[in-house]
């Protein structure tokens, strides 16, 4: 990755119009904010992230779902079933944001020409107040969602298997990783209800 790291700085200083101001340049920033009138400032104009933002809007309309992300051409013996389906499926878009994490990879790949998703079944927790069997309020721990998400991959943070070309990995690669980071509640909630374990020297 960190050979990785110096081209997309790279790329997005250029999508950016990123330019290190001159001394003169900085003091006449400085007037304008202060005073508002205006200063001649030199500028690098993003013309990289104009053509982009032109194949975003390709791709969000193409993407984008009228009224669900899912549907089906099933015959009408199949029709019930494939229902039943697509509308799972939708559940799980909705829920899971696919549209917009759809639009980020898309960005990425766009931008790096490099970007995909993880896909993972994620189950989701919350209290529930309810009634034991002598009458008083108890306080539990139930399932409120569970399905398939999808994420984006954050290029920044994503790590491969070099030896093998990204559209193999799942083919020929032995390892991928994504990291991020969390806060110490995040960790010990999920440690507290049993999805990690052994974060006690963390925590």
């Amino acid at each position: 990755r960190d050979g990785k790291l110096e081209r997309y700085c790279q790329i997005d200083r250029n999508v950016a119009g990123w330019m290190r101001m001159s001394d003169e340049d900085k003091k006449r920033k400085i007037k304008q904010e202060e005073e508002g009138s205006p200063q001649a400032i030199q500028m690098n104009l993003p013309l990289a992230y104009v053509h982009i933002d032109d194949m975003m809007t390709y791709f969000a309309q193409t993407f984008s779902p009228n009224r669900v992300m899912f549907y089906h051409t099933g015959k009408p013996d199949e029709a019930s079933t494939a229902n039943q389906i697509v509308t799972l499926m939708n559940n799980h878009a909705i829920y899971g944001c696919y549209y917009r994490e759809t639009l980020l990879a898309t960005f990425a790949c766009l931008k790096y020409n490099l970007g995909g998703f993880k896909v993972f079944w994620s189950k989701d927790e919350g209290p529930n107040l309810a009634k034991d069997v002598g009458g008083s309020d108890v306080l539990t721990i139930d399932v409120k969602w569970q399905g398939n998400k999808i994420e984006s991959l954050d290029m920044y943070n994503t790590f491969w298997d070099p030896t093998v070309h990204p559209t193999k990995l799942a083919v020929d690669g032995e390892w991928c990783a994504t990291t991020r980071m969390v806060s110490h509640y995040w960790l010990a909630s999920k440690a507290s209800r049993g999805v990690f374990y052994n974060c006690d020297t963390a925590l």
